[in-house]
């Protein structure tokens, strides 16, 4: 229903998802088809051969169109919904290390960034993302698919059971292009748990 999908070499167990219950409307959601496109967040136990048991989650929340910040309040909402599933997802294996990716439509800095980048770090407490050392672009107008740099849009956070190692825009050359933003990949060490 959301149009999300977790791939993984290893098994994945147990997927829920969950489609928001706050959505956009109004003209500029349907000129722009946010009325049919279902967001939401999907959920998977990743079951690893050597990190063991890892959640992981992947959401899609409202964009912004017409080159501004819109849709903000839905936005937020859609957050907290994401991370009340998720935590409900915690309580049921506490210590799990955890994943959320997804296009949050929201960058650090640029054109996308709105103070809500530092309401849904505070919701994070407890994530950590890793941060290029030079802003990169995820929904870049070196895209054929897209006419506008709104700055990284798409995120990887993970909780303290990981530490990341290196991040790239990925899916970024002309044979690999498959949507208007580009992907973001990241490198993580599993931190051994605690004893």
């Amino acid at each position: 229903e959301t149009g999300l999908i977790i791939l993984s070499d290893f098994p994945l167990l147990d997927g829920r998802q969950k489609s928001f219950e706050h959505k956009a409307s109004g003209w500029l959601a349907i000129k722009n088809g946010e009325t049919v496109a279902s967001k939401g967040i999907l959920t998977a136990i990743l079951d690893h051969p050597v990190l063991g048991k890892v959640l992981v989650g992947t959401l899609h929340v409202v964009s912004n169109y017409d080159g501004k910040i819109t849709f903000e309040d839905v936005r937020e909402e859609q957050f907290k919904e994401a991370l009340a599933f998720l935590s409900q997802r915690e309580a049921e294996s506490p210590g799990i290390p955890e994943i959320l990716t997804g296009d949050f439509n929201l960058a650090p800095q640029g054109q996308s960034y709105s103070p809500l980048w530092e309401r849904l770090l505070q919701m994070l407490s407890g994530f950590e993302r890793f941060v290029p050392a030079v802003p990169v672009s995820t929904r870049s107008s070196t895209n054929p698919y897209s006419d506008e740099d709104e700055g990284q849009l798409d995120h990887i956070f993970f909780n303290s059971r990981f530490k990341a190692v290196d991040g790239e825009v990925r899916f970024n050359t002309p044979d690999t292009i498959f949507s208007d933003h580009y992907g973001w990949e990241n490198q993580l060490v599993l931190v051994p748990s605690p004893s």
